[in-house]
């Protein structure tokens, strides 16, 4: 069901905002992560450890997405390998740096 909706949601571009991408990253990240053994004593809670970082950095909405790609596809290399959509989904949001040329960087005063 979810993987249907996040598919829907990039065949759609009128609906495509930057909350609802993040929204839908942060719940495909959880889906992953559900699916990963937790404990410490495994191999993989370095990949577990890894994959609940990029999580969290999206949740909070503050995250660089190339970086999160480059750092999704060193888990890869470690033999974790999460949904394709993902990717397709962090394609959508705006590098980071993009952002902040948009705004001014001296501060305006006030009239």
């Amino acid at each position: 069901m979810l993987l249907h909706a996040a598919k829907s949601y990039l065949e759609t571009p009128w609906m495509q905002i930057p909350w609802l991408t993040t929204f839908l990253l942060t719940t495909l990240l959880a889906a992953e992560l559900a699916t990963l053994p937790g404990t410490l004593t495994s191999g993989r809670s370095i990949l577990t450890s890894g994959l609940r970082l990029i999580h969290g950095e999206v949740a909070s909405g503050r995250y660089d997405r190339d970086e999160t790609v480059r750092r999704l596809r060193h888990l890869e290399a470690m033999g974790l390998y999460v949904h394709s959509l993902i990717y397709a989904l962090l394609r959508l949001n705006k590098p980071r740096s993009s952002l902040k040329a948009t705004t001014s960087s001296t501060p305006q005063p006030w009239t």
